[in-house]
């Protein structure tokens, strides 16, 4: 009997004895590698657009301050937001997506800025007020005769292309767009057909491989139409866009330039201030961008200088600002612009005039984290995961610190994480990424239950042995 049963005995108590060892050191290594495997683990996956829609909803405000009036129970964070970064020597090719002009990263532009007249010269000073005032972009104008040259030394046109050319380089050199308004060279005297056709293509020409450019404006004052035009552009420079003029859709008193659906609103109904504010606030809320000329006189520095969201990482939805008040509200949401490509990483600009907020301002967010510039006159902002929505409401302080004036061209950085994405979290740790459920690491969904078996093992072995030794 005792022959007949020790093959039974060592059949069993081997393979127990090998899986219970082998489970124990199984175990072991894990929890020795478990650290390193969850933090290789990627991040969490966005929620799905139900739950995205709550958390936004739901999320808490961020309110900030300028940094030099706030105080520790108002601003928790241990370390200071960081600045925007230094001006970028290549803005990128400005390009259309639906209604609105994009950059490069896919971001909605809204650019906001000076109209210069031909020849006028772009100093070190005027691109620090520009700067100061929040601006994003200049129009440069250039004189054309009616054969489509341009001349220079003259008093008509005391610049020409080489002249203009300085002047671009200027303000993209600082960070600025730059839209080449080209005019008659004699009043009254518009190009011809064939002038215009080889104008176009002696301009864009020089400047197709000029970064940093809004386009070209062209007054089609003999009728060729956009197609033919913009054939002449297309010929040597397929970059940029080409803008023509149109009427204001929201006002009839104003001038847009449009590409398509996309507009900016380049003329003003003589500068009376009522029509200023009219035409600027109507151009607010319909999300365009303008060019005054400048310097602006009287009451209208007061009226063309105000905040705005200069780059969106999204799709507008609303803006409005009370410059009475100096009460910016706005909103947009965290989808690209339809036919847009976004940057997962770019952030949302706000640029605020320092001359108008000279006590400071208070600035409150939902949806979105100041990441950079907090207090200054460049705001970044990094959508909160899972965000759908942003909303901005930035008021002026009746006493407090001027915000801090960034430097001339300055950008905001890309952020370490995608916006609107979970970010990274320690290893070994879990959180609720969409507010119901929990997102279990790699440590939990392995380690745990083969340590659950080791033990098992361990404690049910020799019960099982026993059983099989007594058993005939």
């Amino acid at each position: 009997m005792t022959r007949a049963r020790w093959p039974r005995r060592r059949a069993v108590r081997a393979p127990w004895r090998r899986f219970a060892v082998g489970s124990t050191l199984t175990a072991a290594l894990l929890a020795a590698a478990g650290p390193a495997v969850s933090a290789a683990t990627p991040t969490a996956a966005a929620p799905p657009a139900k739950a995205a829609a709550t958390a936004a909803a739901t999320a808490p405000a961020s309110t900030l301050t300028p940094a030099s009036t706030l105080t520790p129970a108002s601003n928790p964070a241990a370390a200071p937001t960081p600045t925007p970064g230094t001006p970028s020597s290549a803005l990128g090719t400005v390009q259309r997506a639906g209604a609105f002009p994009i950059d490069a990263a896919g971001r909605v532009l809204s650019p906001r800025g000076p109209s210069l007249p031909a020849g006028a010269v772009v100093d070190a000073a005027s691109l620090a007020q520009w700067s100061a005032s929040g601006f994003t972009a200049a129009r440069l104008a250039v004189a054309m005769t009616s054969t489509g040259t341009f001349p220079t030394a003259t008093a008509a046109s005391p610049a020409g292309l080489d002249g203009l050319a300085a002047a671009v380089a200027a303000v993209t050199g600082a960070g600025l767009y730059a839209l080449i308004d080209i005019v008659p060279y004699a009043a009254g005297r518009a190009a011809t057909p064939t002038g215009a056709r080889a104008g176009l293509a002696l301009l864009a020409g020089r400047f197709a491989r000029t970064p940093g450019l809004l386009g070209y404006e062209f007054d089609d004052a003999g009728g060729l139409g956009p197609g033919v035009l913009a054939g002449a552009v297309r010929a040597v420079d397929a970059r940029h866009l080409l803008w023509l003029p149109s009427a204001a859709p929201f006002d009839a008193a104003g001038v847009t330039v449009a590409n398509d659906a996309a507009r900016l609103l380049v003329g003003w109904a003589g500068g009376a201030a009522v029509d200023t504010l009219r035409l600027v606030n109507a151009a607010e809320s319909a999300g365009i961008g303008w060019l005054y000329p400048w310097p602006p006189s009287g009451p209208a520095s007061g009226l063309v200088n105000r905040p705005y969201l200069a780059a969106i990482a999204g799709t507008p939805t609303s803006a409005a600002y009370a410059p009475f008040d100096r009460v910016y509200t706005a909103s947009y949401t965290t989808v690209p612009a339809p036919g847009a490509t976004l940057d997962p990483r770019v952030t949302t600009e706000l640029r605020v005039p320092a001359p108008m907020f000279g006590a400071g301002y208070q600035l409150t967010v939902t949806g979105a984290d100041v990441v950079a510039g907090a207090g200054s006159t460049l705001v970044c902002l990094a959508a909160q995961p899972g965000a759908a929505r942003v909303t901005v409401r930035l008021s002026a302080l009746a006493a407090g610190v001027a915000p801090t004036v960034a430097a001339a061209g300055a950008t905001c950085p890309r952020t370490a994480r995608a916006s609107g994405s979970a970010p990274p979290r320690p290893a070994g740790t879990h959180q609720a990424a969409d507010g119901g459920g929990n997102d279990v690491s790699v440590t939990e969904a392995v380690l745990f239950p083969l340590l659950g078996a080791g033990v098992m093992a361990l404690v049910l072995g020799p019960v099982v042995l026993r059983r099989r030794r007594r058993s005939p």
